[in-house]
């Protein structure tokens, strides 16, 4: 039987070294107005987690300028691929992403992006405003 520190290098797509690889197009490549991500290492080095915070909407139009208020998500992926939405508005947005294995940073974002195009992107509002318009 493998132990556990063995087992968590066999299955890891990122480390502490080559995390930035992952982070530089997170942070470029995702379809939204507003986007931070960072790498966390609560629990040691071995624990690396890419963190992603980001809104649909321009900072500009969240209501009282406050985040929380706006289409936001928070989304965690772990080093061995696990990608988790843990946080979202969901009365503004709907489902959040389930809970997925990527492997690599290139998946990632596919994946984060198709999420944003079926949440209403941010062109959100034109939509809306399309769908509520009577026809004459």
């Amino acid at each position: 039987m493998k132990n556990y520190k063995t087992f968590l290098k066999e299955a890891t797509y990122f480390s502490i070294s080559d995390v930035d690889k992952w982070i530089a197009p997170l942070s470029t490549k995702v379809n939204a107005p507003v986007i931070w991500v960072a790498k966390s290492i609560l629990g040691g080095e071995e624990n690396v987690t890419i963190m992603i915070k980001m809104s649909l909407d321009e900072e500009h139009n969240w209501p009282n300028g406050i985040f929380q208020n706006s289409r936001y998500a928070h989304i965690r992926i772990d080093r061995d691929g696990v990608m988790e939405m843990f946080a979202h508005s969901k009365r503004k947005m709907g489902k959040g992403l389930r809970k997925t294995k990527v492997k690599n940073a290139k998946d990632a974002i596919k994946k984060i992006n198709d999420w944003i195009g079926k949440a209403g992107g941010a062109n959100y509002d034109d939509q809306i405003s399309k769908k509520t318009t009577r026809a004459e």
